[in-house]
């Protein structure tokens, strides 16, 4: 027991999934769910999981693990007797052959009863008898239906520590979230903002938070969430890349529970981190990468990494001006971890690479220097103040996400595999030209207060590459011709597949082959413009030289 805490001593905690799979992830979240029912958890911990599966016509349903209600509590004593003699011998899991065919058992008939009718009123009259619209729980996309599970799951299992785990489709501070077939739909991440919001409005105590919201979803590790899910919880835990469809191995995270239900909140986030990528690195033999991160959504942490972040952007802004810094900020961008088709970038890795850059230029290098200097001293005086200043803000953004004896705003973050090696905890949105630069960005707080999207704005214009006009043309160009990329609401660039979308490579189609559209873009990565000036067919080409 970790600090000495016994079992009599532990507080209970209360572990609530949301699985909004109505899409590609339905069999893995049965089969997550099947795990959990082989667990044999002690009576600190109480799970409770809702399923909204992509079968038209089957109504979401409720499970509940472990701890039941009271109109439950016979079922449940009755299944945990029959369970006492047949554990294995580590102490946690059954054999597969005691559990099989048996979640249906699991299920919470008050809750499957509840649904029916509110489905029936929706059809029949459209309003519920108090006059109010029935919640559509086959949407769970719609916040106010995630709000009704996590409420009624504090409600019905009171805890001194709750768990909120979403699993569903991710897109980060970009696209859609916990994405739903039926109907097509998704939630954004300020309406998850509101939702959590009201959710902790229950939980009792002043200033009182979700202890753990956990994001079984891709590329939800991101500074913008963080920045706005810091005040419901006092811990996410998500990763900053893809994750696989499988999902959380949640028998694995429970049993770390199981094994230490005395264990401190932060503690157990941790686990999870380390959990996850111990289950995952099994797989690398398949070419799988994955990574994993634990934050600490304190105010105090939030704020000091917000403060160093306005810092770095002003900088940042500067450096645009001068050539060589701007380059220098390009080449870091492009060497950086990045995620989702470039859009996200690693911003401790960012950072550190510019500085890396930046280093030998300052006063205080303590490698070999590099002189800079222009004809006008004082030219030369402002390039190297706003060198100085570029390290100092990389080199405090660094120390505000990732510290000694866990001071910063990552507690843990690991990884496993290749392609997702350089990822140090967070994220954040970091695109490469004006034709992928979101506009609705600039509406997350995040985005406003530290001035990110003023640079993302300022970044982009700076970069794009000059128009050709080797011809000497006059007047106005032409264009523009449409935008080389075309953004989905999820944030994906579908451009040129007969299926819609790309790949998680971001290549192939699922004929297996490119498609012409795609063998003749351009990379994402490219700022090039989308005006022209016409050639001029009847002259010489720029590089014939005459005789």
């Amino acid at each position: 027991m970790t600090n000495g805490t016994s079992k009599s001593d532990a507080k209970p905690w209360n572990v609530m999934i949301y699985m909004a799979a109505d899409n590609n992830l339905s069999e893995e979240c049965v089969y997550a769910l099947k795990e959990i029912d082989r667990l044999k958890l002690p009576a600190e911990i109480s799970v409770v999981a809702q399923l909204d599966s992509n079968v038209k016509g089957v109504l979401p349903k409720r499970y509940l693990f472990n701890r039941k209600s009271a109109k439950n509590a016979q079922t449940a004593q009755a299944r945990q007797g029959a369970k006492q003699e047949t554990w294995s011998t580590n102490g946690h899991i059954l054999p597969s052959s005691k559990v099989d065919g048996g979640l249906s058992k699991r299920e919470d008939q008050d809750f499957s009863n509840k649904i029916h009718k509110s489905q029936k009123q929706m059809k029949v009259k459209g309003v519920t008898n108090n006059g109010r619209k029935p919640l559509n729980f086959e949407n769970s996309a719609d916040p106010k239906v995630l709000q009704n599970f996590l409420i009624e799951g504090i409600k019905n299992h009171k805890s001194d520590r709750q768990v909120v785990i979403l699993s569903g489709h991710g897109s980060g501070a970009r696209g859609d979230f916990l994405r739903d077939s039926n109907p097509r739909t998704s939630m954004r991440i300020v309406d998850l903002k509101e939702a959590l919001q009201g959710v902790v409005k229950k939980l009792p105590g002043k200033n009182a938070r979700i202890d753990i919201l956990g994001m079984d979803s891709c590329l939800m590790s991101m500074i913008e969430v963080c920045y706005e899910m810091s005040g419901v919880a006092r811990y996410l835990v998500g990763a900053e890349g893809f994750e696989l469809e499988g999902g959380w191995p949640y028998h694995s995270i429970l049993e770390e529970l199981s094994d230490d239900s005395g264990m401190e909140v932060k503690d157990f986030a941790c686990a999870i981190v380390r959990r996850y990528i111990k289950y995952y690195s099994d797989y690398v033999i398949a070419g799988v990468s994955v990574d994993q991160a634990a934050c600490d959504l304190s105010k105090p942490k939030v704020d000091i990494l917000t403060s160093e972040m306005k810092l770095l952007v002003e900088a940042l802004i500067a450096g645009l001006t001068n050539p060589i810094i701007k380059d220098a900020i390009i080449l870091a961008h492009w060497n950086a971890q990045s995620y989702k088709f470039e859009q996200y970038t690693d911003l401790w890795d960012f950072c550190h690479l510019l500085y890396q850059w930046c280093e030998p230029f300052c006063e205080s290098s303590k490698e070999g220097k590099i002189s800079i200097t222009y004809e006008d001293a004082e030219y030369t005086a402002r390039v190297k103040e706003t060198i100085e200043k570029i390290a100092a803000a990389c080199d405090k953004v660094k120390l505000a996400i990732k510290k000694e004896n866990e001071g910063g705003l990552v507690l843990k973050s690991c990884y496993s595999g290749p392609r997702v090696q350089y990822s140090q905890g967070i994220s954040i949105y970091f695109p490469w030209n004006g034709a992928t630069l979101s506009n609705d960005y600039g509406n997350l707080k995040f985005a406003m207060v530290t001035g990110w999207h003023r640079f993302l704005k300022a970044y982009v214009k700076a970069t794009l590459r000059p128009l050709r006009n080797d011809c000497g043309r006059k007047g106005k160009p032409c264009g523009p011709i449409g935008a080389p990329f075309s953004q989905t609401a999820d944030g994906n660039f579908p451009l040129g597949n007969r299926d819609g979308e790309f790949t998680k490579d971001g290549e192939f189609t699922k004929d297996g082959e490119f498609t012409k559209a795609l063998e003749n873009s351009p990379n994402i990565m490219k700022n090039h413009p989308d005006t022209f000036f016409e050639c001029d067919c009847s002259s010489e080409p720029a590089s014939t030289t005459a005789k």
